[in-house]
């Protein structure tokens, strides 16, 4: 979004006429990326690891046994807080 801004604005072309390049307007996007692409890779490694062998698995597969009597119980679901306006 930002670059199709910046391109719409004519925010390029001035760019290109100062003297910066492609590649030096486009260097925040690669660098956002990378920081982005490594901290998904923690969490998914070792944040998401941590919680699986602490029983995460175990709390989801709780509440889908809650949710699954609940529904054949009461032959319905409700999804909110049961409030109506």
């Amino acid at each position: 979004m930002v670059y199709g801004r910046l391109s719409a604005d004519n925010e390029l072309t001035a760019c290109r006429a100062g003297g910066l390049s492609h590649l030096t307007v486009a260097f925040p996007s690669f660098v956002l990326g990378i920081f982005v692409a490594i901290l998904s890779l923690v969490f998914l490694c070792f944040i998401r690891a941590g919680v699986h062998d602490e029983g995460g698995a175990d709390t989801v597969s709780n509440i889908a046994k809650l949710i699954a009597s609940r529904i054949q119980r009461e032959h319905k679901i409700e999804f909110g807080t049961g409030e109506h306006h």
